[in-house]
C-alpha cells in the first residue's frame, strides 16, 4: 500500500467511526475521498456563486 492509500484509508476509517485495518477495500477510502472532493468543491462553487461567478462543475474523479 502506498502513501496516498494509506491516507485515504485513515480518512475513511475515520469519517466511519472504524480503525484503518477495518477499511479493507480500496474502494471505500475512494468513496470518502470523493465525498470530500465533492463537498469541498461544492462549498467553492457556493462562494463563488455568491460573489457572482458562474461556476459550473462535475463530481470528482478519484484515482489512487
Amino acid at each position: 500500500m502506498d502513501t496516498s492509500q494509506g491516507v485515504s484509508r485513515s480518512r475513511a476509517a475515520a469519517m466511519q467511526a472504524m480503525t484503518s485495518d477495518e477499511v479493507h477495500a480500496i474502494g471505500e477510502a475512494k468513496d470518502v475521498v470523493g465525498r470530500i472532493c465533492t463537498r469541498a468543491a461544492g462549498s467553492l462553487r457556493s462562494s463563488l456563486c455568491d460573489s457572482g461567478c458562474n461556476c459550473p462543475i462535475s463530481p470528482p474523479a478519484i484515482a489512487l
